[in-house]
């Protein structure tokens, strides 16, 4: 009775969280749409920054960067930009919107940005509001050491 699917498939028919939360947003369905378009885009450029790390210094290389810039200029054309954090830069409300602390040198005094992991992405919409698509992964020390 019923259709049964292989369990290596079963990952593959659940619904991931991010389009779960984005058709719970009140997004129109178009827009939706395109937002997980763009975040499956931007899942597959960190694949290929793995993959250029894994084959620097060979042909390899050169092809996936050429293959990186061509979904990087689809998202440009969607209207997504990269999004990246100066090191130096003070922590403060509004940027902590954009980005997302994955290490901290302790210390005292505001923190700041010492480096970024890995750059973020945000989406400039037709009406010229913002939505971050991905927070840029930083690493924070506080101004005085």
């Amino acid at each position: 009775g019923g259709l049964r699917l292989p369990t290596e498939m079963c990952s593959y028919a659940e619904v991931p969280d991010h389009v779960e939360v984005l058709l719970r947003s009140g997004l129109a369905t178009d827009e939706a749409t395109t937002v997980m378009f763009l975040l499956d885009l931007i899942k597959r450029l960190d694949l290929i920054q793995s993959l250029q790390e894994r084959y620097a210094g060979s042909d390899v290389a050169g092809q996936l960067a050429t293959l990186r810039a061509s979904f990087e200029d689809v998202l440009m054309q969607h209207g997504v930009s990269e999004l990246d954090v100066e090191p130096g830069t003070p922590v403060d409300v509004e940027l902590r919107r954009r980005i997302v602390v994955v290490e901290s040198e302790p210390g005292s005094g505001p923190p700041m940005i010492a480096a970024t992991q890995r750059v973020g992405f945000i989406l400039t919409l037709p009406n010229g509001s913002e939505r971050v698509l991905r927070k840029v992964e930083v690493r924070t020390r506080c101004a005085l050491q």
